[in-house]
């Protein structure tokens, strides 16, 4: 996923358009309340619907004349924003959303994040991932491990400015040397995150039903030695790059983080969970530090915990996945996080036998 990955002028009036009609209109329909203000071909109007479709932005219900279009149904959850031109405004001249986090866990608690057809290609491509897994010896499959944790812990890491190599990474994480010309805390910070996913993985039972201690308890792992206080924080924190402010008090987070974890542990979908329980982890901020590696590790317990690909983060592009996270933090949606989420999950499936 990158920012070129932008809707056209015309696909986004299509969208506001369908929006706008609470029982769907046909094509014919939406082609003519385009004509006025854009020139458009059938031909046209029939790739940008395919597009709008492909991105999970609308849905189509009936077969042929009878076919009608309309916005999917979340909510604020999945509103399509456009990155480059959200972006391009700085961060006090972005009106944040007034939904509040109460009402933004409950829209996560009725609306599904995945529609049928993720969910049934995401099973696929899983269960393809088992069945090679299945075929792989235990030397491979430890060799497999290695590989992804080295991977993890580097890219994990190099979100929040470790300056390691992934080369640098291997090296330390095989040998314990650290690279020279860097900082002690960034190799400290590089083997939290072996230590936190080797629990995970002999523990994975543990993680089905995920809980407010074994949330702490990762956060622990990742931030031991780095000076960042353990638990629940006490004071308020600020975010770089945004004006939203996370909950500033304690009992605050500790029920959200308890409402999260309830709707998290009620979803179907291993792959749902992981990706509401890790935005919301990223959004509330409950650390004073540590926030989105603890987000992204308590992810891949859960879908670890349920047999499911975890994600190392290798291929993504480091800027769209903070900005995505930002549009979680200010507009409570998770349209961009999600679909970075999923193309990490098919690259993982893909990638790694562990």
């Amino acid at each position: 996923m990158n920012e070129n990955d932008q809707l056209t002028l015309r696909q986004k009036a299509m969208l506001i358009i369908l929006e706008q009609q609470h029982s769907g209109i046909t094509r014919s329909q939406l082609t003519e309340l385009l004509s006025p203000g854009l020139t458009v071909s059938k031909v046209s109007v029939i790739r940008d619907l395919n597009t709008l479709l492909g991105l999970g932005l609308i849905c189509v219900e009936g077969k042929g004349p009878a076919t009608r279009y309309g916005a999917r149904k979340a909510g604020l959850l999945l509103r399509y924003y456009d990155l480059s031109s959200y972006f391009s405004h700085d961060p006090d001249s972005r009106l944040l959303t007034e939904q509040s986090i109460g009402d933004f866990l409950e829209e996560l608690r009725i609306y599904p994040i995945l529609f049928e057809e993720e969910r049934a290609k995401v099973d696929e491509t899983n269960a393809h991932y088992q069945m090679c897994l299945a075929e792989r010896t235990e030397d491979i499959l430890r060799r497999e491990r290695e590989r992804f944790t080295i991977e993890l812990a580097w890219k994990s890491s190099r979100i929040e400015g470790n300056t390691y190599s992934l080369l640098e990474t291997e090296e330390l994480i095989k040998t314990s040397r650290e690279a020279a010309g860097h900082q002690a805390e960034e190799a400290k910070m590089i083997l939290n995150h072996k230590t936190a996913l080797d629990l995970i993985v002999a523990s994975k039972e543990d993680f089905r039903q995920l809980s407010l201690d074994s949330i702490i308890q990762i956060h622990r792992l990742l931030v031991s030695g780095l000076g960042i206080g353990e638990g629940i924080r006490t004071q308020p924190v600020g975010i770089t790059g945004t004006a939203y402010q996370p909950p500033a008090k304690r009992e605050e987070l500790e029920q959200y983080l308890g409402e999260a974890l309830r709707l998290v542990n009620e979803k179907s979908h291993p792959l749902e969970a992981a990706i509401i329980i890790s935005a919301i982890i990223a959004c509330l901020q409950p650390f004073s530090d540590g926030n989105k590696r603890t987000a992204r590790l308590v992810g891949n317990a859960l879908l670890l915990a349920h047999g499911y690909a975890a994600l190392s983060y290798r291929s993504v592009d480091e800027i769209t996945y903070k900005k995505s996270v930002l549009l979680v933090d200010e507009q409570h949606s998770l349209y961009w996080y999600k679909r970075l989420f999923l193309e990490q999950f098919d690259f993982a499936a893909r990638t790694y036998f562990m």
